[in-house]
């Protein structure tokens, strides 16, 4: 009896090392009401919550963004997938005519030049557990890179692009759908990190970017947030 009882035991234990990766896997689903998976084409908006940074490796501040919005539409939502093409997206800070703030004074930044917007955010099953991916072009077109352009009158154009996908997690319910890209920690610069492709000497050869935005609906009337589970 003891034997058998160490065999079965054995089995289990074996039984749960292949079945335990499945179960870390997501299975994300975006819903709103809570519960209510949301229908595709659904217009959605991306909230920046705090301070949007970008920094350079040593993690000195090198621009920062003290609002942030992204405006999209949902293109995929069937309990497995989420997929969105980020259609537009505006920074700004508290320099003059509301540029993002820098060492180097105030800078604007466009997202609309070279592989600018649309961008595609995606969450799947077979990625890792929580996470979200972001790469350019729209979700039903082929994948390209990510430009960034950032503008100043002391040092000029900095451009800036990014060949791999961001990466970064989710909250998931009973948290709002909060989305973070971290560019500090042991993986976070990989995940977030933009080098630079043109400018003067004056520009930072790269940056890494921290960010942390709220999916909400996109209405007049009001913004609810939205929630993954």
């Amino acid at each position: 009896m003891s034997k058998k009882l160490i065999m079965a035991c054995m089995a289990l234990f074996a039984f749960a090392a292949f079945a335990l990766p499945a179960v870390a896997s997501a299975s994300p689903e975006l819903t709103h009401p809570t519960g209510t998976t949301l229908a595709t084409n659904t217009k959605i908006d991306a909230t920046g919550i705090g301070i949007q940074r970008l920094t350079d490796t040593s993690g000195n501040t090198l621009v920062e963004c003290s609002s942030a919005t992204m405006t999209g539409t949902l293109t995929k939502n069937n309990g497995t997938e989420v997929e969105g093409s980020i259609e537009s997206t505006t920074f700004k800070g508290t320099g003059t005519n509301g540029e993002c703030t820098s060492s180097f004074g105030g800078i604007t930044v466009d997202t609309n030049i070279g592989n600018g917007t649309p961008w595609c955010l995606r969450a799947t099953a077979a990625m890792n557990k929580d996470e979200f991916q972001v790469r350019g072009n729209s979700c039903a077109n082929a994948a390209r890179s990510i430009t960034f352009v950032l503008t100043s009158t002391s040092i000029g154009t900095c451009k800036y692009v990014r060949t791999e996908p961001l990466k970064g997690t989710f909250a998931t319910h009973p948290t709002d759908a909060i989305l973070t890209l971290t560019g500090s920690g042991a993986t976070g610069g990989a995940d977030t990190e933009f080098t630079k492709e043109e400018g003067s000497i004056l520009c930072p050869s790269n940056g890494t970017l921290d960010m942390e935005f709220t999916l909400e609906t996109d209405t007049t009337a009001s913004a609810d947030p939205l929630y993954i589970s």
